[in-house]
């Protein structure tokens, strides 16, 4: 309680009790999944950290930095068209995040150099 404390500050009985509460399922997993993307990524295995993020999207699609995550990794499997369309999803979702000059550079840059393809 003590341990508690000193991080939360007061500890109301409400406080407690939700710290006792166990995770839903779907929390649990969204974990081991996250857990599984960053294995992969240290193992420069960019196919199996793609499929834990296409997973990701699956428990909540409206998670913004999953989908740029999942924009970048198909970039880096050269699946150049669903990367623009994941990033430029996430520029739209996302207008207020810390790296959003650079993400649209970086869809600015990527369409400038898949025009010529067409």
């Amino acid at each position: 309680m003590q341990q508690i404390a000193s991080f939360y500050g007061t500890v109301t009985p409400e406080l407690f009790a939700m710290l006792l509460r166990p995770p839903a399922a779907g929390a649990m997993l969204a974990r081991i999944l996250r857990n599984l993307k960053q294995t992969h990524l240290a193992q420069e295995n960019v196919g199996g950290a793609l499929i834990a993020v296409e997973r990701l999207l699956l428990l909540d699609q409206s998670d913004a930095g999953e989908l740029r995550d999942r924009g970048l990794l198909r970039l880096r499997a050269g699946r150049i068209y669903p990367a623009l369309i994941d990033l430029e999803t996430y520029a739209r979702r996302s207008p207020a995040a810390a790296d959003i000059d650079q993400i649209r550079r970086f869809v600015r840059d990527l369409m400038t150099a898949a025009a010529p393809r067409n």
